[in-house]
């Protein structure tokens, strides 16, 4: 940071990123108290990428432009890195990454906290502040967000926002390495019907997350294919048909019109019909329940009717492979090629949408 870019940041108006101060922080709990509050709600408004915020001390705002107007601070006001650190880390859950420094401009030192994104969020561990809770400068497990040039309390969705946007990659890593867990569980419980629906309750938890999550759980269902043809309860297929299409995210009306499919999904559609096309075979050859192949046979309809309305040639290709390799062990009179062939043809019974011809 040099004279030229505080002269920048003190021409501008205070906003989420920006804070004017007077003067340096009390070297006291108060102060130490109102520092946490400050840093935190400007790390809990920075998103990963974005550029760093500020906190200009020694710069005082000026009415009516509400921009900023240097007056310095003398130099024992000056901070290092580990007393912030020291002051603000027993106060909140972990410590933004912060740094301070001291910048000469037209002969008045100028104290600059910079204030990084990433690790949200943050909040604090205990109460701190004098007058009734609600008036205190910090607020036990109450995280705070800079908005404009103010301080608000920050929604528990967008807490939990922030978290998936900064521990994605590790809340995701998590989340796949359980579901391998309700994998293997799954497979040493095929011979136990309602631990087998139980573990699909866990299962089907997951199937509202990112693409590579929901991946995960169709290559879940797979030990429910491999002890298909050796007996499998109506209810788990049913159960196991149904996680697999809710982890298929098609926008809303999708089964009407082409919506589009994102080239990211199509693994996950492809996954869907080798899961319902092995399970309507196995469950044909091993002359189960009906009603398996019934499950089966909608989540087939699902991919294909998708695949039909958005020209997805070689899903629709594969998904009508999977039919009909299941009609044809089943043989074309049988009650099990008929639900299959219902399923086939109604998936088809719609025309894909079509651009409209310019008048």
């Amino acid at each position: 940071m040099d004279a030229d870019r505080i002269r920048e940041l003190a021409a501008r108006r205070e906003r989420g990123r920006l804070d004017f101060k007077k003067e340096q922080y009390p070297r006291d709990k108060s102060g130490a108290a109102e520092l946490a509050k400050d840093v935190m709600a400007m790390a809990n408004a920075l998103r990963s990428g974005d550029e760093p915020a500020h906190i200009l001390v020694g710069v005082v705002e000026v009415k009516p432009e509400k921009t900023g107007l240097i007056v310095g601070i003398p130099a024992e006001d000056c901070e290092d890195d580990a007393h912030i650190q020291q002051r603000i880390g027993s106060l909140l859950n972990r410590v933004p990454s912060v740094s301070f420094e001291a910048v000469q401009v037209d002969g008045l030192l100028v104290g600059v906290y910079t204030i990084y994104p990433g690790r949200r969020p943050f909040f604090p561990l205990r109460d701190s502040g004098d007058g009734p809770r609600d008036k205190k400068t910090l607020i036990h497990h109450v995280a705070f967000v800079r908005r404009g040039s103010s301080t608000d309390i920050a929604s528990p969705e967008e807490i939990i926002e922030w978290h998936r946007e900064d521990f994605g990659e590790a809340v995701e890593a998590v989340q796949i390495a359980n579901i391998r867990q309700l994998s293997h569980r799954l497979d040493m419980a095929h011979a136990d019907p309602k631990r087998a629906v139980d573990l699909l309750g866990e299962l089907a938890g997951y199937t509202r997350e990112g693409l590579h999550v929901r991946h995960e759980v169709l290559r879940a269902l797979h030990p429910i294919m491999v002890h298909a043809r050796s007996g499998l309860e109506a209810e788990v297929a049913a159960r196991s048909a149904s996680i697999a299409a809710n982890a298929l995210e098609l926008a809303p009306g999708a089964h009407r019109t082409a919506t589009g499919v994102d080239p990211a999904e199509l693994p996950l559609l492809e996954e869907a019909a080798r899961f319902g096309g092995q399970l309507a075979y196995d469950a044909v050859k091993a002359q189960l329940d009906q009603s398996i192949v019934k499950s089966a046979a909608r989540l087939l309809w699902e991919v294909l009717r998708v695949a039909h309305l958005n020209d997805l040639v070689g899903l629709k290709a594969m998904a009508l492979e999977e039919f009909e390799m299941a009609i044809d062990l089943a043989g074309p009179t049988s009650a099990e090629a008929k639900v299959l062939s219902e399923e086939r043809d109604d998936a088809l019974d719609i025309a894909p949408a079509r651009p409209e011809a310019p008048e």
